[in-house]
């Protein structure tokens, strides 16, 4: 298997393999290969240029991969596995998320606005300063998240757990839906969802 994989590496680094092969090995293949197919992608700068927009990585084993400031707008990421990866500052506007599991993956200053994260894992993931504007978060497992100065305005959490979450200076707005279906307005306490 790590000649195969290996075989598959040096393919990738002589450029030879077609941005689609690398975004089909993300998805079918085994994590050491997809992080290597990321790694190319990188090199050739398609994670930063926009042509991945609206690129179909469902169900791809992306743990612990380095993504930070691509360009994945629109992209179908549902069911994918991206514990631990770091996506910071990533434009992930309008892209699917659902069932995605993102526990523990570093979402610094990501941008959500019209995601869907819904049914997303992102138990302990650090979501700092994100923009999740508009976004839908429902039945979305935000555990001990870490959502300090996140942007939450519009966001869609009927259904979210939000035990444990740090909310200190978290943005909401009157269109935003709370975990039981409420709306928030600026005398709602918080601290009920999260203890």
């Amino acid at each position: 298997m790590f000649g195969r994989i290996r075989r598959a590496w040096e393919q990738f680094k002589a450029a030879r393999i077609p941005r689609d092969k690398l975004v089909t090995q993300i998805v079918i293949g085994p994590n050491a290969l997809a992080l290597q197919a990321v790694a190319v992608l990188q090199e050739k700068l398609c994670l930063y240029d926009g042509s991945l927009r609206g690129v179909n990585m469902s169900g791809a084993k992306l743990q612990n991969a380095r993504i930070a400031r691509a360009n994945l707008e629109g992209a179908n990421l549902s069911r994918a596995n991206l514990a631990g990866a770091y996506l910071g500052v990533t434009n992930l506007r309008s892209a699917n998320l659902q069932g995605a599991i993102l526990r523990e993956a570093n979402l610094r200053e990501v941008i959500l606005p019209a995601a869907d994260l819904t049914g997303a894992d992102l138990r302990s993931a650090h979501l700092a300063a994100a923009n999740l504007a508009g976004a839908n978060l429902g039945t979305a497992d935000l555990q001990k998240a870490n959502l300090w100065r996140a942007n939450f305005k519009g966001a869609n959490l009927v259904g979210a757990n939000l035990s444990g979450a740090k909310l200190y200076l978290t943005e909401f707005d009157t269109q935003t839906t709370l975990p039981d279906g409420t709306r928030w307005t600026p005398e709602t306490d918080m601290a009920k969802y999260i203890n």
